[in-house]
C-alpha cells in the first residue's frame, strides 16, 4: 500500500494529497481501499504509519485504543462531533453554564449555506479577514485577507470559492475511506467565519482530555510556515518528550503559549468543561493577545496515527477507559438535537 500520512502531511489546505497514475490502485484514497472491511483498513493505516499490526480488540496504547474507537464506537454522544456549526453550539452552552469560563470567545459564523454564491451576495458584509471552510469535514480551507500563507487569498475570488464550495460540498475520505463514523452525521455545509485575530496567527493549544480531565496539550504555531512549529506539554505546561516525528519535515521545538497563568487555567478549566461527557476528546483552543478562544472537538485525533514514542503511546493509553458501548446515555436526546435545524451565520437574517 502506497505511503499515506494523513495528519501527518505537508498542509495544502484542500485535504489529503490525491494519489495518481496506478498508485490510485493501492493507496488509501483511491478507489479500492473504502471497499475492504473496516478493521481490516485500520489495520493497514497502523501498519504504515505504526510500523506494526496492532490490537485492535484489547487494546493498550492510545493508537491501538483510537483504532478501537473507529471500528466499534457508535454512541450518540459522538455522532454530532464531526459537525463544525453544532461544536459551537456545544460550546456556547458549556460556557454559559460556567461563569468561569464568560471570557472565552467563540469565532462567530457569518454565513452557513450550501451555495457560496448566496454568501457572494453578502460580500459587502463580509469584514477584511475571514475564513471559508466547510461544516462537515477538516482539512479544508481558505484565509481570506491574507497574502503570506499557502492558498490564502488578499481578496475573495469568487470564481475560485465557488469551484471550492462545489468540490468541498460533498462527504469526503473521513467517512467513506478513514470510517471515522461521526463525518456521516455532520449536516453538509460550507461556512464563512471570523478570523482570529484579523489576520494574525494565534497559537493553538490541543488539549487532550481523557475521562474529562486533561492530560497533555499539542501546541501548534506558524501552520503552514516555513516556521511551523510544534510543542508537546503536560496538563502544568512543562514539556515533554514525546518522541514525536513527522515525516514532513516539521520540527518539534518549543512553542511559546502564553505565558499568564490566568490564560493557562483558562485553557484547562475550558478544555475540561468541553470533555466532561467523554471517555477521550482532543479540545482545540487558541490563545490570541491573552484570550482563549473555541476552535474544535476532535474525537479522531491524528486517526491514532501520529508517530509518537511507544513510552508516550502507551502512557496515553494507560488515561483512557473504553466506555461500555451499550450504557445507557441520558443526555442522547441532546446530542441528537444538536444536529438539527438550519446552517445560519450572524449576517443571514
Amino acid at each position: 500500500m502506497a505511503r499515506f500520512r494523513h495528519q501527518q502531511k505537508p498542509v495544502t489546505n484542500s485535504g489529503p494529497h490525491q494519489p495518481r497514475g496506478l498508485r490510485r490502485i493501492v493507496h488509501p484514497l483511491g478507489p479500492l481501499f473504502r471497499h475492504l472491511p473496516l478493521a481490516l483498513r485500520r489495520h493497514l493505516l497502523f501498519l504504515r504509519h505504526r510500523g506494526s499490526w496492532g490490537n485492535f480488540r484489547t487494546p493498550r496504547g492510545f493508537g491501538e485504543k483510537m483504532q478501537w474507537r473507529v471500528i466499534n464506537d457508535r454512541r450518540p454522544l459522538l455522532a454530532w462531533t464531526a459537525d463544525k456549526l453544532a461544536q459551537k453550539e456545544y460550546a456556547a452552552t458549556v460556557f454559559a453554564a460556567n461563569n468561569r469560563l464568560a471570557a472565552v470567545r467563540i469565532p462567530a459564523t457569518l454565513w452557513a449555506g450550501t451555495d457560496v454564491r448566496t454568501l457572494q451576495s453578502l460580500a459587502a458584509e463580509l469584514p477584511s479577514h475571514w475564513i471559508f471552510k466547510p461544516n462537515h469535514s477538516c482539512s479544508r480551507y481558505r484565509m481570506i485577507g491574507a497574502s503570506d500563507a499557502p492558498h490564502a487569498m488578499r481578496e475573495p475570488d469568487w470564481f475560485e470559492l465557488v469551484r471550492l464550495g462545489d468540490t468541498w460540498g460533498r462527504r469526503d475520505e473521513e467517512s467513506s475511506s478513514l470510517g471515522h463514523w461521526a463525518y456521516n452525521f455532520a449536516r453538509i455545509g460550507l461556512m464563512a467565519e471570523e478570523w482570529i485575530g484579523n489576520g494574525s496567527r494565534p497559537i493553538e493549544a490541543k488539549v487532550l482530555c481523557f475521562g474529562g480531565r486533561a492530560h497533555s496539550i499539542l501546541a501548534t504555531d506558524g501552520v503552514g510556515t516555513d516556521d511551523w512549529r510544534v510543542s508537546y506539554f503536560d496538563a502544568n505546561f512543562s514539556r515533554v518528550d514525546s518522541g514525536w516525528h513527522d515525516a514532513a519535515g516539521v520540527v518539534e521545538r518549543v512553542v511559546a503559549i502564553e505565558p499568564s497563568g490566568t490564560v493557562r487555567r483558562t485553557i484547562i478549566e475550558a478544555a475540561e468543561a468541553l470533555a466532561a461527557p467523554f471517555d477521550f476528546v482532543r479540545v482545540d483552543l487558541y490563545v490570541h493577545e491573552g484570550v482563549v478562544w473555541f476552535g474544535e472537538l476532535t474525537p479522531y485525533s491524528g486517526g491514532g496515527l501520529m508517530s509518537v514514542g511507544a513510552a508516550y503511546d502507551a502512557e496515553r493509553g494507560s488515561h483512557w477507559k473504553l466506555p461500555d458501548l451499550a450504557a445507557h446515555d441520558p443526555r442522547e436526546r441532546e446530542w441528537r438535537a444538536l444536529l438539527e435545524g438550519p446552517l445560519r451565520g450572524t449576517l443571514q437574517r
